[in-house]
């Protein structure tokens, strides 16, 4: 169940990388007053942008799987209550 968290934001990365967004927006993309200035800086700050959270989400995935191994459903859940 704890898998659920990374896996969506795999899918989301996943989508941002392969559907960028084409043109200057409020709405979907890297968006600080940086990136919005010109055309050029904003293409460069999503692809850069979408290019990490794809590489940060698989970490938290593999991190995930890993602890899933490690820690068997007890403990799990005894840590999971101690931070909710």
């Amino acid at each position: 169940m704890i898998i659920v968290a990374p896996a969506l934001l795999l899918i989301t990365a996943t989508i941002f990388c392969l559907f960028p967004p084409r043109r200057i927006n409020y709405w979907y993309g890297y968006r600080t007053s940086y990136s919005m200035q010109n055309q050029e800086i904003w293409d460069y700050a999503n692809k850069t942008a979408a290019n990490y959270f794809f590489l940060f989400s698989l970490i938290l995935l593999f991190i995930d799987l890993i602890l899933m191994l490690l820690i068997n459903d007890d403990e799990l859940g005894l840590i999971i209550s101690l931070f909710a």
